[in-house]
């Protein structure tokens, strides 16, 4: 709130921001306001939009546009972010508001969902002024979308040699969150030659090789171990195809996993039982495993470990948690004790806000 009222009394003369002060009520949930009468008015003014707009931050993200309609986005991203069930008919992913007076869309749905519409959303406000541009998007139904990314621009590149008719080979081919999307732009003639690429791509991909692994564990549960991969790889263990399926079963004595799926997956989870299984996660420590929908995983694990770390030269006796990231599904391994939890709970959760409300303040000043 002090920032934005500094940013809104810029160019106001007489007005002196260093009159007026606002300090928080944490244990109430409120702020505290000393300023003049008139410039209470303002500050209340900005305390109400940031308090409308953190709200939405569960599940609603606002888009400010530059060089499209908003309206024309909303009908975009209707028709390309849905869900096709068994009959062929399709229903929204994310609902969709456009308000022309601002040039402004509100989306609201899932976390994955919301940052495949911000892609969407940028990709659109950014080819304004080149009408033969387009952005389709594409489902996956056996490739991962980081890796179908990858192969898919290679080999479009490959085709689009000796094809200058087409225009430049400038298309983004993007992955989305939810790891079964690609998010193409492109020029709209050459969407049926990248439409085929992909097409291609996740019909070779659909024929693997499952192999199985066996973990002996030497400190760590297995069933323990089997939940936090249960809740990481929670979209391979859903596949409805029996190639590309994980599965996962804990030894009736609790002392080893048996694995099955794709190698990429995996080495995944081998590296993961290798943190896990850790002389240090023994004894009366848990082990959880939490996604993080906003900010960097890495930077809360490197924070989390700091804060816990212990002084040197303090003689141990208390457990110190051990946090890990796991870049690829963007969850944090954590492992403490139950006490320690309701605090890292906390931390985690302040940290993700945290972050909300930074892009929040930086969308305002945009405006």
């Amino acid at each position: 709130v002090t920032l934005l009222y500094e940013e809104k009394t810029k160019g106001r003369p007489g007005v002196r921001t260093e009159q007026v002060l606002v300090l928080p009520d944490a244990a109430t949930n409120r702020l505290i306001v000393m300023a003049t009468d008139d410039e209470l008015l303002v500050i209340e003014k900005l305390i109400n939009q940031v308090d409308q707009v953190s709200l939405q931050t569960a599940g609603t993200r606002v888009f400010k546009l530059r060089a499209n309609e908003a309206s024309e986005v909303a009908r975009i991203i209707q028709q390309s972010l849905v869900n096709i069930d068994g009959g062929g008919n399709t229903s929204p992913k994310v609902s969709v508001a456009a308000d022309p007076k601002s040039n402004t869309l509100i989306v609201s749905g899932e976390p994955e969902d919301l940052q495949a519409a911000a892609v969407i959303i940028e990709q659109l406000d950014n080819i304004g002024g080149k009408p033969d541009r387009m952005v389709q998007v594409f489902t996956l139904l056996n490739t991962k979308a980081e890796a179908a990314a990858q192969q898919a621009k290679a080999v479009y590149l490959d085709q689009m040699k000796g094809r200058s008719e087409l225009g430049p080979s400038d298309a983004l081919i993007l992955p989305d969150a939810s790891g079964s999307r690609l998010i193409v732009t492109a020029n709209k003639n050459q969407l049926p030659l990248i439409e085929q690429v992909i097409s291609v791509l996740d019909e070779e991909t659909a024929i693997t090789k499952r192999e199985m692994v066996v973990h002996s564990l030497e400190n760590a549960s297995a069933v323990s171990i089997t939940s936090v991969i249960a809740n990481v790889f929670s979209a391979e263990l859903a596949q409805t195809d029996e190639a590309l399926k994980m599965s996962v079963t804990a030894s009736a004595d609790d002392r080893s996993l048996v694995v099955a799926g794709q190698p990429e997956d995996l080495a995944k989870v081998a590296e993961m039982v290798k943190t896990l299984d850790a002389p240090t996660f023994k004894g009366e420590i848990e082990v959880r495993s939490y996604r993080l929908v906003e900010g960097d995983v890495d930077d809360l694990a490197e924070a989390l470990n700091k804060l816990f770390q212990r002084p040197e030269g303090v003689p141990g006796g208390a457990i110190q948690p051990r946090f890990e990231a796991d870049n690829d599904t963007k969850h944090l391994l954590v492992a403490a004790t139950a006490d320690q939890f309701k605090r890292i709970e906390k931390l985690i959760e302040n940290f993700q806000s945290s972050v909300e409300l930074l892009e929040l303040l930086l969308r305002l000043l945009d405006e």
